[in-house]
Parts: C-alpha cells; structure tokens; sequence
C-alpha cells in the first residue's frame, strides 16, 4: 500500500521556483513569508502570525487577545475560541438547576444547589447535612467547589432534581424515583430511619412499584413546618410518604408513612398534578385530569370549613368550572407572641382568576388587593375572595404584614399589601392592586418570592433573560451590587441583576423570615454557565470563606 502524499494536508516544497509546477495544498518560501498554493494562486500561509510580537497571544485577523491568571484556551460550541478557568470541565456544562419550590412560603431549601450536566451527572455545591449532597458525607460540611453526586455506575440518567429542606429527589430516564437525603419524618421514604448518603432508588419501596413511571415530585415546608413529600405517576396515582397531619395525605386518616403510599382515591380519580399547602396546618390539592380540585387536610387549610377532611373532597368555591392550575399558602411567625402563626392560601384557575383567603387582620392588611383588609376564612361572609383575574402566577406571604404579588398574563406585575422590607414595591403599605415596576418588570415569565413575619423578597425573570428582584436585601442576593434594602417603587434605584449573561431559569434557596433574607439566587445561563448571589454560607455562592457575593458569582465546575 502507497501513501498519496497529495490527499494528507499540505506539503512542504521549499524555495519557491517559477519553473516548477505546484498544486492545492503545496507550501512554499518566497521573499520571507511562507505562502500555501490555494485555487491556481499562492497565498499567505498561517495568515497573522506576521503580527506576533509577544510569547501567548491569539491572533485573530491582527487583534490579539488574552484570558485571566489560570485560564486556558478552549474551542466554544459557536466555531470560535475562549479563555476559561482550568479547573473547569472541558464541554461539560450544567442544563438544568434543581427545583427548590417548596410551597411559597418562608423556605426553600437547607442552603445548597445541585445541578443536571450536559453528560447525565449531577454536581452538588453548598451544605452537605444529614446527607442531601449525595456524596457520602454523614457530617455537616460545606463544598464550594462543585462535586459529582455519588450515583452508582449502572444507575439511570438523571432528567429531573427536586429539593426538600434537606432532602433530594431524582426523577430517572427510566422514570424511576431515587433520594439521598435526611431521615428526619421518614421524608426520605426509605423507612429506614437512617440518613441517606448517596442516591438509593426510592422505587420498590412501600406501595411505589419498582416499575412504577414517576412523573412529578412535590414538596412543601415552612416556618412550622412539617415534613413530607409525594409523587405522581403515570397512570395519575398519587403517592405520599412522611408526616400526615389532619389528613393531608388523603389516605382517610392520621397515620405516618414511613415509606410511599398511594392514596387509594386516585386509582379511580386519576391525577395531572398534586399541590401541597406549607406549614404545619397541612392540606393537599388534588387536581383530576379533567381540571377539577379535591382537598384533604385541615379545616381551613383546604378551604373547606366543616372539619378536617381525611380523603379528597371536592373544592369549588366559585361559581366556575374553569380548571384549578395552581395551590400555594404561606404559614410564618406571628408577630405578637412567641409560638403563633399566621396563614394564607391562594388558588389560581386556568383562565387566571386569582382567590385568597386566610389572615389579613394583623399589625398591617391589604393583601386581598379590593380596597379592605381583615381576615377571610371558609366561614367569613364573601369567602373566597376573587382578588384578581389575567394573572399567570402568584406569591403571597403571612405573618401579620400580608403582602401579594401577582404575575400578569401581559407579562407585568402587580402588588397589594404591606410594604415590609420593599416586598409590595413601595414605601408605604397599600390596598389595591397597582402595577410595579415600569419598564423593568415587562414580559417577565416566572417569579419567585420568599418572606414571613414583617418582611419578604421576589426575584423575576424576564423573555430576555434578565432578572430583577425587589424587597429584603441585606445580604446583597438582589445581586445590584449593595446590600441594603432601599425603596424599589422610586424608578431610578431599579436595577436588573448585574450579570451580562442571559437566563434562562433561576432558582432560590436558604429561607426569607423575621427580617432575615437568609437568602441565595441561582442563575442558569444559555451557555451552561452558572452564577450566583446573596448569602455565601456554606459555599453556596462558590467562595471557600462564605462570603456573600452582592453580585453574581460565577461557579466554577
């Protein structure tokens, strides 16, 4: 076998001679510069390198460029070049960051983030306790540097994570339901009463089949809160395990689940989604795939007067059949007493009709947004209130200084209530809905908002992938740059996140209470980079000293 010199790349030809022949591909040295015969003509060979003075640059058409002590260079998915850290993963990046919802209220979780990367696997920042970092660690530490979450070898692809307080839950490409985490209530549902160190398969326990496709996890915790969770299946079955107070898990009594359960209603009332009200006055909505609402649980939590509700009872208390799309209450601190609470629920339909009940009649009301304040309870005349039609989401938050926020259908936002650490927008408490924000909160697609007690905070995120946020700041995860808690209703001290990246998704953890804002911001750009902001305990912002970070940081994995 012969090697075609004329098909392997170019070819070295010496001094140039006008009395030889040559062909595409042939290099050659003439007057000085070395030139490629390319298209019947030759041509600058290595075009640039004519203009390197110094030892390390890139040269691109004569302009050159540099990185930062500790990068390096590395090809980018758009055909070009970029400096990165070298302790960054060559080509891995992060898709999707955990989902830290907890049922509004005043947390979300035990301060830490996991992240799904492009390759399947898992990386763990933030505080590793009772094991909800997957990585093995019984004791409480912190990583601020990224480590992989400690699947075994044969284990599934990871599609989805959902956090706890301090517990993880990893929904498999084979639809199959994993955990690491804390035993505290049996919330890992592994009946063991043993912390979970490293992923374990959660499927095949109790009464969840090991074939069993899981579609959705939920949870939900707050300032009084009790622990459980839950999940849905394919077929629409709901399963629960952990704690069951007043019959929130619709099993028909009180009893604890040590490992997942399903609720025997659903087999014959199957399910498109399940919410979980926080706190310890637990309820549970149920929404059948034809979009109508059941609950179970305690008497006020479900809206339904009348007693407690131990199996799912129908819940209809508008005159519309429109389908429910979304349950969320909020239970906090109360502000006169050591030990007592304060509580609001919301339900909002798909058409966007908006309804709350609860407390209003602390040291500051308003939240209902019509004009009146006082408390709206099952048997309060007027009950529930409709406080808003064309709205896609909503926050609200207790704790005697009621405040409600509200993502429009238009993609702006309005707020009613108490003006508690910024969180209405304004520097005095209102009654009536009023748009906030100018042209800073338009075509924002999620919103997010932690608070209880007096005060509260919100972080949206906008279709061009800018966030900004309003209310507490004092540890800076507003991510403005200061770290104070200034009057967001004034329009020239609104600022977007100071991160020159675009979002894609974001998402909260630590806790909003008393008039702490305990609170860090996790950000998901469209290049797989990911930044955070606020509180730096436990490495959660990426620095080993726990610094807070008042802008976004990046997280080197």
């Amino acid at each position: 076998m012969k090697i075609d010199i004329n098909s392997i790349g170019y070819r070295w030809k010496g001094i140039y001679s006008p009395y030889l022949s040559y062909v595409d591909g042939d290099v050659v040295y003439q007057n000085g510069s070395v030139l490629v015969y390319r298209g019947g003509t030759l041509q600058n060979f290595a075009l640039g390198q004519q203009d390197a003075l110094l030892a390390g640059q890139l040269l691109n058409g004569g302009v050159s460029v540099g990185g930062s002590w500790g990068q390096v260079l590395h090809s980018n998915a758009a055909s070009g070049v970029e400096f990165r850290f070298e302790a960054e993963r060559g080509g891995t990046i992060a898709t999707a960051l955990m989902d830290t919802y907890n049922g509004i209220g005043t947390y979300s979780n035990n301060h830490y983030m996991q992240t799904l990367m492009n390759e399947g696997m898992v990386r763990t920042w933030g505080r590793s306790y009772a094991g909800c970092s997957g990585t093995g660690r019984p004791d409480d530490i912190s990583y601020n540097k990224p480590g992989r979450v400690a699947f075994p070898a044969d284990a599934p692809r990871v599609v989805s994570i959902k956090s706890g307080w301090d517990t993880v839950f990893y929904i498999m490409s084979d639809g199959s339901l994993w955990v690491t985490g804390n035993s505290s209530e049996y919330i890992n549902g592994l009946g063991t009463g043993t912390n979970q160190l490293i992923p374990t398969k959660l499927s095949g326990k109790g009464e969840l089949g090991l074939n069993t496709v899981v579609t959705k996890v939920f949870t939900a915790f707050d300032y009084y809160g009790q622990q459980r969770a839950g999940c849905l299946d394919s077929n629409g079955y709901v399963y629960f395990w952990g704690m069951n107070n007043y019959g929130c898990c619709g099993w028909g009594n009180t009893t604890v689940a040590q490992t997942p359960k399903v609720v025997p209603w659903s087999i014959t009332n199957p399910c498109k989604d399940v919410w979980m009200s926080a706190g310890q006055y637990q309820a549970t909505m149920f929404i059948t795939l034809d979009g109508r609402a059941y609950m179970a649980g305690e008497v006020n939590s479900t809206g339904l007067g009348g007693g407690d509700k131990y199996t799912p009872t129908r819940f209809n208390p508008w005159d519309s059949e429109a389908p429910v799309k979304k349950f969320g209450s909020s239970e906090s601190l109360g502000h006169w007493a050591p030990g007592s609470y304060y509580r609001d629920w919301g339900v909002l339909l798909e058409n966007g009709d908006l309804y709350l009940w609860g407390d209003d009649g602390g040291q500051v009301g308003g939240g209902w947004g019509d004009g009146t304040t006082g408390d709206n309870y099952p048997s309060t005349a007027g009950y529930p209130k409709l406080c808003l039609t064309g709205v896609k989401d909503f926050v609200t938050k207790s704790g005697g200084y009621h405040t409600s926020i509200a993502l429009m259908n238009d993609g702006t936002i309005k707020t009613t209530g108490s003006s508690g650490g910024g969180m209405n927008g304004y520097a005095v408490d209102t009654t009536t809905w009023s748009t906030l924000g100018g042209s800073y909160l338009t075509n924002v697609t999620k919103i997010r908002g932690l608070g209880g007690l007096y005060q509260g905070s919100v972080m949206a995120l906008r279709s061009d992938g800018k966030c900004v946020g309003w209310g507490l700041n004092d540890d800076g995860h507003l991510g403005i740059g200061n770290a104070v808690t200034p009057d967001w209703a004034i329009p020239s001290t609104w600022d977007f996140v100071r991160l020159n990246k675009t979002v894609v998704d974001f998402q909260l953890s630590g806790a909003c209470y008393g008039g702490v804002a305990d609170v860090t911001v996790h950000y998901l750009c469209s290049d797989g980079s990911v930044y955070a902001s606020g509180v730096g305990t436990y490495g959660q912002t990426g620095s080993r000293t726990d610094d807070v970070r008042y802008t976004p940081n990046q997280i080197i994995f």
